[in-house]
Formats: structure tokens, sequence, C-alpha cells
């Protein structure tokens, strides 16, 4: 699942995130749905998700959940009143703290305006948690913190090698065999815009693209294999496609309309797209005017599988949106910013459409988890498979050599001004890397210390 990157936190709910300078941005929650977005430069606490009354920090290194009992910290809670109580919480993780524990977290609520100190008028109290060592899995071999500990935060290489990501394999198919692409136009789409994204993804299985290049990239895909040893398939094909220009599900979807929107296509009397579990992918692309649940605040793309009581098959699909309109600033950063942050300007975009630009490393990561983790059982890290850590989870916001937090890292800029870090059949494309399994770091094609 693709989230927000930013390079600095919405100004709703911001508190201090230490020497970073920056915080958690907290926006409507509830229980077994996204948490906060982590938004500061320090690469550990990237987001949490919560699940009732435990907060699972899913960071840079994978995804820790503690229930009653781990190390002692300090968190600040700020209570407000809303006709329900919210609650914001900030981290110092200059002190190297990577999970948290907060219990009877309620659902928290948005603000107007920023967060200054007057909204401490209404409830401010400091919580302790002082237990002991949970028997789970933690970021650290050792069980007590050490100075080793309290410097990694500060120290560690966003991009660089890491003994403490646990990205497993947990015996579930991936695709090994020829991948097809069935794509759905949702919406209103222009016909220039429809080349851009085709051309990436038939840029995957290019043999003859300039390096660094797409197909280099996806190499580090197809190193995951699945059970019996047998890589991700280097093929990725165009396949079929269906366009939905009269928005048949209205121009506000859910999840579960998603997996509607995807019988229709199946089903449809004339040129359905064909069902194939195996090797078929089913990608959802929604139209600048087209709102999707928990679009912008919380995710730009998403995948998952669809349910054989609403579709009839199980299939593998992703669902990513064109944020031109909504939240350009959010989900098609670096090509654009949000305005909030002045003085920062976007980069060029390679194709001239920043909206359709900002998607194609949406796509990327989508389909790069759909290959290695389709029915949500296969390779990710952290222990619940409800919120997996997937390959490119782990690398979000990584474009090149020296990346992590705000900064993309090393990138090319063209002629033209136009800045990206891989080239196409014809064209050129910004997007993330993926993580490196054999190697334990995230890589790419542009890397320069590879």
């Amino acid at each position: 699942m693709y989230r927000p990157v930013l390079p600095w936190a919405e100004p709703d709910l911001l508190l201090p995130g230490g020497e970073c300078g920056r915080g958690l941005r907290v926006g409507p929650r509830g229980p077994g749905r996204e948490g906060p977005v982590e938004v500061h430069n320090c690469s550990l606490l990237r987001r949490s998700r919560n699940r009732g009354n435990d907060w699972r920090w899913r960071s840079a290194m994978g995804s820790y959940g503690l229930s009653q009992g781990s190390i002692a910290v300090v968190v600040t809670v700020v209570m407000v009143v809303d006709t329900v109580a919210a609650a914001a919480m900030a981290v110092d993780v200059n002190v190297g703290i990577k999970v948290v524990w907060v219990k009877d977290l309620v659902t928290v609520r948005r603000l107007p305006g920023p967060p200054v100190p007057v909204l401490l008028s209404f409830n401010l109290f400091f919580m302790f948690l002082f237990i002991s060592p949970v028997i789970g899995w933690r970021p650290w071999p050792n069980q007590k913190l050490n100075a080793t500990d309290l410097e990694f935060g500060g120290s560690k290489k966003y991009e660089g090698s890491s003994e403490f990501v646990h990205l497993k394999y947990h015996m579930g198919p991936v695709l090994t065999a020829n991948i097809t692409v069935h794509t759905i136009w949702y919406g209103t789409w222009q016909k220039a815009q429809k080349r851009i994204i085709r051309e990436f993804i038939n840029s995957i299985s290019a043999v003859n693209s300039k390096p660094p290049s797409v197909s280099g990239w996806w190499k580090t895909v197809q190193q995951y294999t699945d059970q019996t040893g047998k890589n991700i398939s280097r093929t990725v094909r165009l396949g079929e496609e269906k366009n939905d220009r009269f928005y048949s599900h209205g121009k506000s979807l859910t999840r579960l309309s998603i997996q509607s929107v995807i019988k229709s296509a199946v089903t449809a009397r004339t040129h359905p797209l064909p069902t194939n579990p195996k090797s078929g992918l089913y990608l959802l692309l929604t139209s600048d005017d087209v709102y999707v649940q928990d679009f912008c605040g919380q995710v730009c793309g998403f995948h998952y599988f669809t349910f054989p009581s609403i579709v009839g098959y199980t299939l593998p699909y992703a669902w990513v949106g064109n944020s031109a309109k909504l939240c350009p600033g959010v989900c098609a950063y670096p090509f654009a910013v949000p305005n909030y942050i002045p003085g920062l300007k976007p980069f060029k975009s390679p194709n001239g459409d920043a909206g359709v630009d900002g998607m194609i490393s949406v796509i990327g990561h989508e389909i790069a988890e759909l290959a290695t983790n389709p029915l949500v059982n296969a390779w990710y890290a952290g222990g619940d498979p409800i919120f997996p850590v997937e390959i490119a989870d782990l690398c979000e916001g990584i474009y090149g050599t020296g990346g992590g937090g705000s900064y993309t890292g090393q990138t090319m800029n063209g002629g033209d001004g136009a800045t990206y870090n891989m080239n196409g059949i014809r064209r050129r494309f910004l997007v993330q890397w993926v993580w490196n399994h054999l190697l334990n770091y995230c890589t790419g094609p542009n890397a320069l210390d590879q």
C-alpha cells in the first residue's frame, strides 16, 4: 500500500518531533484502520496502525507491536473535546524510541488550523509506561536499550543495509507466470495520460531501454521466489482495457465499491476483461475528479484481492488515483508540494503531467507488491499479515542514493529540467526503489554505490 510521503507535516495536530523539527500528523482514524503518518526526516518511525487498544508502529525497520509490556517511554498526549474525545501523539525519536504502546487511545478528530499551544487548554497529560520486555520480537536483537540503540535513530542511512529488517517469506503464492495487467480506466482520461501509463507498464519488460531503466528496476522484484524456488516473472505486459467513462459507481468510491467496479468490468456483456487469477493483475485507475475512501489523507494507492462473494473470483488488484485536483501536494510529490510549505518549488515532471507522473511511482509500488504478495501471505515484514510491511513500503520516498525522509535521493535532470531516475522505452520516469532481500537494503537501477 502506498501512503503519502510528505516533506513536512500538515498543520493540523502537529507536535514537535525532537531535533528532527517535525512530528506526527494524526488524521481521522478508528480501530482497525491506518493510523498516523510519520512525516519527519528520522527514518525509524515511518507510520503506525491502530488496532483496538494497541498501537503498532510501522517503521523502516519493520512493523512492531507491543501489548502491555515493553520499554519505558514518555508520550505526550493532547486530548481535544469535539463532541467526542480526540488524541494526538508526539514521540521524541531523538532518544531512539522506535515503538510505543498507548492504551485506550480513542478516535482522532481533525482540527481546523495549526496546533498551537492554545490547544493544550483542553487536556494535557504525560503518560509513563514502565514495563518489562515483551515476548514478541522487537527491532533490536538485545533485550535492553544500550548506547547503540539510542544512537541508531540518528546514524542509520535510510537506504543503507540493515540487519533489523525482517522481511520473510510466508509460503504464499507469488506471480511466477507471465504477468498480464488488465487496466480499468474509471472516469475521464485523456489519451496522452493513458499513453504515459501504458508505456511505463510496457517498459517493465523492455530489453533495450537506456540504463538506468525501468526493466533494471524490475530485476530486484524478480529476485523474489515462491516455495519451489521459482522467481517472479520477468515478463509484465499490458492486457485488456476497460473504459468506465460514465462513472458507473459514482464519483466517490469505497474499498468495497472498487471491487464492484472490477466485477462490472469482468462480467460486462461486451468485451469483459478476462479472469486469470494466476497471472492476471487488475489495475483500477481513477481520474482526477474521483474520490476514493482514504485517498489523500491516508493512501495514494493500495492493493488487495477481490472477494468471491462480490466479484465471483479471487483476483489480485490495485487501485491508484490521479491526485491532480484533490491533493497533488500529497500524492504527486515531488512534482507538486503542499500549499503550507512556503518557498519549496516542485520538481518538473518528466512527461509534462504532474498528476500522472506522480501516479507512475505509485503504480510501480503496487505492481511490485502484487507480484511478491498477491494474496497478502507471501513476502512481507512484521508479524501481522493484516498490516504487512511489503517490499515497496520499506523504500517509500526513496528514488536514489542517499534518499530518505523528505529527500528523494540522487536523481537525474534532463536537458528540459525535468527530474527522473530511470528510462522507459521512450519516456523517462521517477519511480521509487524497492527492497532487495538478498542485499538487505533498498536498491534501484540508478544507485551510485552498487
